[in-house]
């Protein structure tokens, strides 16, 4: 989880949202910068595959 999301969710308040953010990020490799490249790169590319023909 971002520290952002970290300060504002700090689980006092909604426990089970901190919980589920926590297991999504790690899933999703939150905060891997590396990964967040490598999934905006796939998106790009995907997108530009299905774009139709000019």
């Amino acid at each position: 989880m971002g520290p952002a999301l970290v300060q504002a969710m700090n689980g006092r308040r909604f426990p089970l949202a901190e919980r589920v953010g926590v297991a999504a990020g790690q899933e999703h490799a939150a905060g891997d910068p590396r990964a967040g490249l490598d999934l905006g790169l796939e998106l790009v590319i995907d997108g530009l595959e299905r774009r139709p023909s000019a």
